[in-house]
């Protein structure tokens, strides 16, 4: 049955394809402009903060880089990213960091038409405190940006004229990412030419960290416990049961004996019988939410403390203070990272984890045109038909055929699969088809 309906999903029409992802890219483009007044909306409130953390600096860049990448390469640009100098661990809001990067670079990408788009992080100066402040800018060759369209850009539902005529985005973008700036203790200036290009950049002190080895570790590839530990009892709690079964696909390879409760109070009875060592809570959920889980089980606890990360669809950050206030221990957002996921898991329950013997980052460069382009001519089809009509459970069996074949390949594209990267993805599928090897 499974096979008989998988057929008939690659025997949609082109056009019925076509539909599928116009749907989903409108989809994706109206969630964007909701996030983003829900954005704006909190820091015209005053209610947006300032949340530091460690953060590796050149696993972000990176990151950026392979994340815009392939929509640079669609549209024959050179996109660069250089930070030669800059320091590695820093301590700094990487959440807010990271969408004024992709926002500000996701523009040049998006506007530039020919030529190339440069990000470049430079180190000015060493400051007192171990700090150092930093300089970023982003360089393109685009249309440019008129004098006076200049002095209304960061105006929230403004755009230059680039913007209309693409008739894209929500005028939020920028405006969202001066505040951030800001929030930060810098500001975005603008340079700019008609015909000859722009350039945005903003300044920012950092507090250099020194030996962050739990940071570099918490980015390498997790493949499996070390011998010898116990087999740790976890219960999932969520009354969606597609996000048990992804917490599920991630945790059971490791060797957890995993529990599932599909609301508050199956939880709490869950907790009562199977004693579990930690729980992943989801906070929202019918009748009993997980706020009341977790005060219930702080309540009734005589013995041991069980950890509890919560577990949130929510963009505000300031959450992070009920959650805890309800008695959870971490705060996990929606989607969840792999790599946050163990990095919690593991600190509360003292794991020694095995490591892939290189860093996640690494990975991202075995998903590239050639690299597809070394795959038997059926299985790209079959990855291309899969992705045409976004089914996600067949492009994940294809990623497990293609590991068989090239196993960081086949790693790299099963984790572009759980993030939903199907646009890029198809792209780089197309790629791959007209690749010469030049």
């Amino acid at each position: 049955m499974r096979r008989e309906a998988r057929t008939g999903r690659a025997r949609l029409t082109a056009e019925q394809a076509e539909n599928l992802a116009t749907i989903h890219r409108s989809g994706e483009h109206l969630l964007g402009l909701i996030n983003d007044v829900l954005e704006i909306s909190k820091i015209e409130s005053g209610r947006a903060t300032c949340q530091p953390t460690d953060c590796d600096l050149h696993a972000l860049l990176d990151e950026l880089r392979q994340l815009l990448r392939e929509r640079a390469t669609r549209k024959n640009l050179s996109l660069q990213v250089h930070w030669a100098d800059a320091p590695r661990h820093v301590r700094a809001d990487a959440t807010k960091l990271r969408q004024v990067l992709i926002n500000l670079v996701g523009n040049a990408v998006k506007f530039t038409q020919q030529g190339s788009v440069l990000l470049t992080v430079d180190t000015l100066r060493a400051e007192q405190g171990g700090h150092c402040r930093l300089r970023f800018a982003v360089t393109d060759t685009g249309p440019g940006i008129a004098a006076e369209e200049q002095a209304k850009l960061f105006q929230p539902f403004s755009q230059a004229l680039a913007g209309v005529n693409s008739q894209e985005g929500s005028g939020l973008g920028l405006a969202i990412s001066r505040q951030h700036v800001q929030l930060m203790g810098g500001d975005i200036t603008v340079q700019s030419t008609p015909g000859q290009g722009s350039r945005f950049s903003f300044e920012l002190s950092f507090e250099v960290l020194e030996g962050a080895v739990g940071q570099a570790k918490a980015q390498r590839l997790v493949i499996g416990l070390e011998p010898g530990q116990p087999r740790y009892r976890v219960l999932i709690v969520d009354d969606i049961e597609t996000n048990r079964q992804l917490l599920i696909k991630n945790l059971k390879p490791l060797g957890f004996a995993l529990i599932e409760a599909a609301d508050g109070e199956q939880a709490l009875a869950r907790w009562h019988d199977e004693q579990p060592d930690l729980i992943l809570l989801d906070m929202r959920m019918p009748k009993m939410d997980g706020y009341e889980v977790a005060r219930c089980i702080r309540a009734e606890e005589t013995g041991c403390r069980t950890p509890i990360i919560a577990v949130t669809a929510s963009a505000f950050e300031e959450q992070r203070d009920e959650v805890l206030a309800a008695g959870c221990d971490e705060f996990l957002r929606k989607p969840i990272r792999d790599a946050d996921l163990f990095e919690l898991i593991g600190r509360h329950l003292k794991l020694e984890f095995a490591y892939a013997g290189r860093f996640a980052p690494e990975l991202h460069t075995a998903l590239d045109a050639a690299r597809l382009r070394a795959l038997p001519a059926a299985l790209r089809a079959h990855l291309r038909e899969a992705l045409l009509v976004l089914d996600g459970a067949r492009c994940g069996e294809l990623a497990e055929q293609v590991a068989a074949l090239d196993p960081e390949l086949g790693a790299e594209l099963g984790r572009q699969v759980k993030e939903m990267r199907f646009e890029e993805l198809l792209g780089l599928c197309e790629a791959a088809d007209a690749w010469t090897g030049t």
